[in-house]
């Protein structure tokens, strides 16, 4: 199952104090991905994408570039199991 990753921007534009208005817009910044599953916003501005199977990719989200960044072997994806969640180290940029 092929999946694209797709980024929505939300802009308010502000009338009247109170009220607002809010236009919904949105763009393919990846296509092609696995059963993406933990997707984070990295400090090099790229998207870090775990997919269900076992890789771990970089997303260029001004190019969709996909870099494959590792493999995990051996994971059981299986209902809902597999690759699932990461997180950044705290001294991710150095």
């Amino acid at each position: 199952m092929n999946i694209r990753l797709i980024v929505f921007l939300m802009l308010a534009a502000w009338a009247g104090g109170a009220s607002a208005q809010t236009e919904l817009q949105y763009r393919v910044v990846a296509d092609s991905l696995r059963v993406p599953w933990e997707i984070l916003w990295a400090p090099d501005g790229r998207i870090w994408c775990t997919e269900r199977g076992g890789t771990i990719r970089a997303i260029d989200v001004e190019t969709g570039a996909t870099k494959l960044l590792a493999r995990v072997p051996d994971v059981a994806e299986v209902s809902e199991s597999g690759l699932l969640g990461m997180t950044l180290h705290p001294d991710f940029p150095t």
